[in-house]
C-alpha cells in the first residue's frame, strides 16, 4: 500500500481535483463557462494582446468578451499612467500559462473555433494551468515533506489536506486564473531547491533556485519575501553561512544564476515600457500599504475573511510549533517570526481583507511552509489516541472547506460582507433558500453612503409621524425618561413611523434604512421572533415593498435594556405620495419595551459629508 501511494498518490490527488474542476464548470453537463474572470482577465490578458492582436492596450477585451460572457462587465484592471493604458497586474501568471493558451490556440484552429482568446477551448485550458500548477505545487510540496522526514503516508495525507482542506481548492477550480495556484508552485519549488542547497550542499540547485525565485517575483513582487524562509530551511547559523559560502564558492553558477534570474524578471519591465514607455511603473497607482495601520487580527481570526476562521485546518497547524521548538528553537523561531511578518505585511494592504475572495487568500502562495507546520502537528502527537483525534480534526476541515466553497458559489456566503452573525447564521447550511440570505440581509456595517434623513423618538410625546399603539409608563424601568413603545399579547405592532411626500428619500438612487434603538426584553426566556418591518405602500393601501427582519439576531449581548441595530435595503419609491412604514411586529405575542429609536434614510450612491 505504502508502495503504491508513493508512487501514484499524488498523481490521483491531481486527478480528483481535475474532475473537480471539470464537475464546477460545468463540462459534464455541457454548460458553458466564463472561467477567465474577474481579477484573471488582467493576469490573463497579455497572453492575447501578444499573441493574437498586437495591442498593449487591450482595447479589443472590450469587443472579444461580450461574445463570451452573459455579463460582459469588464473589471477596472487597465491603469492610466501617462495617459496610456497599463494592466496593473503582473506578468508572470500570463507566462506560466503561455504553453496552455498555445495549445488551446493550435485546437482552436484545428477544431474551427473561434481563435480570439476567449472561446471555449481558451476557458478551459487556461482554467487547467491552474490545476496543474496546483500539481507541480503538491509534487513539490511531496519532496519537501520527505527532506523533513516524512514519511509516504503523512506526506500524502498532508498534501490532501491542502488541496482539498483550504481555499486553495477554491482558486483551482472557481477562481482558476488567479495569481495563487502559480505562486504556490514556484514557491514550493523554490523551498525545496533551497533545503537541498543546504542538505547536501551541492552547487546543482542553485539555477533551479535562482529561476524558481525569479518565477515567483515575475508572478508577484511582494512576494520575493520568501526569501526570509532561508533561515529556517537552513535550521542553524552555520548550516546559513555554509549556504552562502556555496553561493561564493560557485561564483560562476551565482552568476549564471543571477544574469537568468534577471531576465526572467525584466519580462515585467519589457511590458510596461511597450504600454506606456517606462520601464518601471507602479501599476497598482492608488492602491498600497499603510504600515501604521495593520490590521493582524482582523487578517487571523476576523469571521470576514480571517484566515484561522475560513482555514482552520492551519488553526490545527500551530501545534507544529510545539514540536518543532522542541527539535530546533533556531528553525521555531525563525519561522515564526517570518510568519508573523508575512501576516503584518499583508495586513497593512488598503484594503485588508483583499476584495471579493474565499477567505484570506494571499496566504494561500505560502500553503508550503503551513504543510511543514502540519508535519510537525502530526509528529507532536505520538500517543495513538491524541494522533487519531488530530487526524478527525484535519479531515473535519476538508468537510468544512467543501461546504464554505460551495456556499460561496452559490451566494450563501457573502464575497465581501461576512460577519460573525452571518458567518452562524449559514454555517454549513447548503439548502437553496439560503442562496442570497445574506446578501439580502445586510447589516449596518456593510453600508456607507450619505444619511438624508434621520428621524428619532424617545416616546416621550405622542408625535404626529409615530402612529398606532398608545404609548406606556414605564416609569424606571424605561431606557431614557418615563415613556415607551410597548409590546405584549395585546399590542401585536410598535407605534408605527408613516412619512409621505418625502422628496429627499424619494430621490435616492440606492436606498437603505438603519434602525438603531433600545429594547428590554420582559420575558423570562428570550424570544427570536420580534421583528422590524419596513415597508411601502400606496395610498389606496397597497403594498409593493414589505421586509421583515429578526431584531434579536442584531442586540447586544447585556442584560436589562439592550442596543439594537439593522439594516434594510428597500426598492426605490415609486412616487412622493407613496406611504413609507417603519414599525415593530410581536409576531410571538411575547414582551417587549422599546425606547429610544433612530431611523435614518441613507443614500449609498451619496457620500457622507
Amino acid at each position: 500500500m505504502e508502495l503504491f501511494l508513493k508512487r501514484t498518490g499524488i498523481y490521483l490527488i491531481a486527478l480528483l481535483l481535475a474532475l473537480s474542476f471539470f464537475k464546477v464548470n460545468g463540462f459534464f453537463s455541457n454548460k458553458k463557462s466564463e472561467i477567465i474572470k474577474s481579477d484573471g482577465l488582467g493576469y490573463y490578458s497579455y497572453l492575447p494582446a501578444l499573441f493574437i492582436y498586437g495591442d498593449y492596450s487591450q482595447e479589443f477585451v472590450k469587443n472579444k468578451i461580450s461574445k463570451h460572457y452573459k455579463n460582459s462587465g469588464i473589471p477596472e484592471y487597465m491603469q492610466m499612467i501617462d495617459n496610456k493604458p497599463v494592466d496593473k497586474y503582473f506578468f508572470g501568471t500570463a507566462v506560466l500559462m503561455y504553453p496552455f493558451f498555445m495549445t488551446a490556440h493550435l485546437l482552436s484552429f484545428y477544431f474551427n473555433q473561434p481563435a480570439d482568446g476567449y472561446s471555449i477551448l481558451y476557458q478551459y485550458f487556461i482554467g487547467l494551468s491552474a490545476v496543474f500548477y496546483i500539481f507541480m505545487g503538491i509534487y513539490f510540496c511531496d519532496k519537501l515533506l520527505r527532506l523533513y522526514g516524512a514519511n509516504t503516508y503523512k506526506s500524502i495525507f498532508i498534501c490532501a489536506l491542502l488541496v482539498f482542506g483550504t481555499n486553495i481548492f477554491f482558486y483551482a477550480v472557481v477562481e482558476s486564473t488567479m495569481s495563487h495556484a502559480f505562486s504556490f508552485a514556484m514557491i514550493a519549488a523554490f523551498l525545496f531547491y533551497s533545503k537541498k542547497i543546504f542538505e547536501s550542499e551541492k552547487p546543482k540547485y542553485l539555477i533551479p533556485a535562482f529561476l524558481t525565485l525569479a518565477l515567483v517575483i515575475l508572478i508577484r513582487p511582494f512576494n520575493l519575501m520568501i526569501i526570509l524562509a532561508l533561515p529556517f530551511l537552513a535550521g542553524s547559523l552555520q548550516k546559513l553561512q555554509i549556504g552562502f559560502r556555496l553561493l561564493i564558492r560557485n561564483y560562476i553558477l551565482t552568476l549564471t544564476g543571477s544574469i537568468l534570474a534577471f531576465l526572467v524578471i525584466s519580462l515585467q519591465f519589457i511590458m510596461w515600457y511597450k504600454q506606456c514607455g517606462h520601464f518601471i511603473v507602479y501599476s497598482y497607482t492608488y492602491e498600497r500599504f499603510y504600515f501604521n495601520k495593520p490590521n493582524i487580527l482582523n487578517v487571523l481570526f476576523s469571521y470576514q475573511k480571517g484566515f484561522f476562521i475560513y482555514t482552520p485546518l492551519f488553526f490545527l497547524s500551530l501545534f507544529g510549533f510545539i514540536y518543532l521548538y522542541r527539535k530546533n528553537r533556531f528553525s521555531a523561531t525563525s519561522l515564526f517570526l517570518l510568519l508573523l511578518f508575512l501576516v503584518y505585511v499583508m495586513s497593512c494592504w488598503h484594503q485588508w481583507f483583499y476584495g471579493a475572495s474565499f477567505g484570506f487568500r494571499p496566504l494561500i502562495d505560502y500553503f508550503p511552509l503551513f504543510a511543514l507546520l502540519l508535519l510537525f502537528a502530526i509528529d507532536l502527537f505520538r500517543q495513538k489516541y491524541f494522533r487519531k483525534i488530530f487526524f478527525i480534526l484535519c479531515l473535519f476541515t476538508i468537510y468544512i472547506n467543501q461546504v464554505q466553497a460551495y456556499q460561496y458559489r452559490r451566494f450563501i456566503f457573502h464575497w465581501y460582507y461576512m460577519s460573525e452573525y452571518k458567518y452562524w447564521r449559514v454555517f454549513l447550511k447548503t439548502d437553496g433558500k439560503w442562496n442570497g440570505y445574506v446578501w439580502d440581509n445586510p447589516e449596518p456595517g456593510d453600508l456607507t453612503g450619505k444619511t438624508v434623513k434621520s428621524i428619532f423618538s424617545d416616546f416621550e410625546n405622542q408625535d404626529k409621524q409615530w402612529n398606532g399603539a398608545a404609548l406606556y409608563n414605564a416609569g424606571e424601568k424605561a431606557h431614557s425618561g418615563k415613556m415607551v413603545s410597548n409590546l405584549d399579547e395585546n399590542n401585536l405592532f410598535s407605534n408605527t413611523l408613516i412619512l409621505t411626500g418625502q422628496n429627499e428619500i424619494l430621490n435616492c438612487q440606492k436606498p437603505a434604512v438603519i434602525v438603531t434603538g433600545y429594547i428590554r426584553d420582559m420575558n423570562r426566556l428570550p424570544s427570536y421572533k420580534l421583528q422590524l418591518i419596513v415597508s411601502y405602500e400606496k395610498k389606496d393601501g397597497a403594498t409593493y415593498f414589505y421586509k421583515p427582519r429578526l431584531v434579536d439576531n442584531f442586540v447586544s449581548r447585556k442584560n436589562g435594556w439592550k442596543r439594537f441595530e439593522i439594516a434594510i435595503i428597500p426598492e426605490k419609491l415609486n412616487a412622493d405620495l407613496d406611504l413609507i412604514k417603519v414599525y415593530f411586529w410581536n409576531a410571538e405575542k411575547e414582551s417587549f419595551l422599546i425606547d429610544d429609536v433612530t431611523i435614518n434614510f441613507i443614500d449609498q450612491k451619496g457620500k457622507e459629508e
